[in-house]
């Protein structure tokens, strides 16, 4: 069931013991060349006759012409075929819409299972995140100096990747959550979990000194654990999540809180905190309890999707989309089979806490819809590459998972979009399709307004006015 497979953070957590100790026979998979280094056009780009979906609003604008200069979005004007442009990209009969905003991911990590240990790659990650159209993206959890280096290397041209958003490692109590959990392989990997994955505090102060040596480290969001995973581990006291949210918005910087149950939602909202790193997962949500949510203008991040993978590789029947096949090495997603599941041997604070998100299977969606109809705001995340089965693509199967729940497809495609980038910052220069804004755009062949796996239907992705080199497979 479920619990066979709930090892959702361990991937993040042993690629962090694998890069930190050395002490395991590690796999390096071989990983195809994603991406080509284009070049940025000479002169203008215009997208002919689109049917654009601006995140503005909601609406779509047909026959429209969209012409980019440099980085940014220059026009969006009636299409007009008597204007020329250095380069012209056909997109009648398709959707041009912003590139999209994955709000919680891992760069850093790995998503392959504990049996298959495999270092991460960085390089790769990133590439997989543009090859899918996903333009910027939230990291929730990952070494300070590290993640911050990745960041300054794509602002700054050096790599291919995604606009990164970050908040380096998670601040919890002191043996609590990922801690908890992670203690049970030995002293050495809890060893290696500190300050790399999170940062365990006891008092107010010990949390407001984290949050200075994230606001020095360049972190623009920060993350709290608001849970006792499992059940009865050790939780921040209030006190200290209050302290964390005054340092934090003294800074300018927002909350994000990995949470599990309604109470957890509850207190987050009654402290300040900006952001819930997922969704209400292990108890129903009330509408009474939804419309607070909604009244302290907290915003969820349900990441259903993470739960939908472990779940299918409980149940040996994991399904990854296209696009994750066509960016992992067939031999490594290969270790999803049947036979690798059957021989997994888990802690038992990982069966118990498995236990909790088994009985809550079907609860999960009617609370997205609960949250929906009270008026929460809901960005979409996918904790990709810090799930166990979460690949870089999977964005597109969140949107498939909501938009399932009850969530109107333009809402969702928005909750990646625009209302992501409001999340990031306060005027986002991304996330919407508007004259002077970045020109982060993905043309797809379809309708998303009226089936949202159009999405996955890339035909052009547009990373900050340059156009992805994609190297689709053979």
């Amino acid at each position: 069931m479920v619990r066979r497979a709930c090892f959702l953070l361990l991937g993040l957590v042993l690629s962090v013991v694998l890069a930190a100790c050395a002490l395991f026979p590690v796999k390096y998979p071989e990983y195809r060349a994603l991406l080509s280094e284009g070049k940025t056009a000479v002169g203008k780009t215009v997208f002919r006759d689109a049917r654009v979906f601006t995140a503005v609003d909601g609406t779509v604008l047909e026959h429209q012409d969209v012409w980019v200069s440099g980085s940014t979005i220059e026009e969006l004007v009636p299409t007009d075929p008597s204007r020329t442009a250095e380069v012209e990209i056909d997109a009648r009969g398709k959707t041009l819409m912003p590139g999209l905003v994955d709000m919680h991911v891992h760069t850093t990590a790995t998503s392959w299972p504990p049996w298959y240990l495999a270092m991460p790659d960085t390089k790769h990650t990133l590439e997989a995140f543009l090859y899918s159209g996903i333009t910027t993206v939230n990291d929730l959890g990952g070494a300070l100096d590290e993640v911050g280096t990745l960041r300054n290397e794509v602002a700054d041209g050096k790599r291919q990747g995604p606009r990164i958003f970050f908040a380096g490692p998670i601040i919890t109590a002191r043996g609590g959550y990922p801690a908890s959990l992670i203690s049970e392989y030995g002293v050495l990997a809890q060893a290696a979990v500190t300050d790399k994955i999170c940062t365990q505090v006891t008092t107010p102060r010990e949390a407001t000194e984290a949050v200075l040596r994230r606001v020095s480290g360049g972190a623009t969001i920060i993350k709290i654990v608001v849970a006792d995973i499992p059940s009865g581990a050790p939780r921040l006291t209030e006190e200290t999540i209050a302290a964390v949210v005054k340092e934090a918005h003294a800074h300018g910087l927002k909350v994000a809180a990995h949470i599990d149950d309604a109470s957890d939602a509850l207190l987050c909202a009654k402290l300040g905190v900006d952001l819930l790193a997922h969704g209400v997962i292990t108890s129903a949500l009330t509408p009474e309890e939804a419309k607070t949510l909604a009244a302290a203008k907290i915003v969820m991040v349900p990441t259903m999707v993470n739960y939908e993978r472990f779940a299918q590789i409980a149940q040996k029947r994991y399904t990854p989309l296209q696009l994750t096949i066509d960016t992992e090495p067939k031999a490594s997603l290969e270790q999803f089979a049947p036979k690798y599941v059957d021989a997994a041997v888990l802690t038992p604070g990982f069966f118990k806490w498995g236990d909790e998100i088994e009985a809550h299977v079907k609860t999960r969606p009617v609370n997205v819809k609960t949250a929906l109809e009270a008026g929460v705001q809901i960005a979409v995340g996918s904790d990709a590459m810090g799930s166990v089965g979460t690949f870089a693509p999977d964005i597109h199967h969140e949107l498939e998972l909501l938009v399932a729940a009850g969530m109107p497809n333009a809402d969702a495609l928005m909750g990646a979009t625009s209302r992501a980038a409001k999340v990031l910052m306060d005027k986002p220069h991304f996330g919407t399709i508007e004259v002077g804004k970045s020109a982060d755009l993905l043309l797809v062949d379809g309708d998303p307004l009226t089936d949202i796996s159009a999405t996955q239907k890339l035909v052009v992705v547009m990373a900050r006015g340059k156009t992805v080199q994609r190297n689709l497979p053979k």
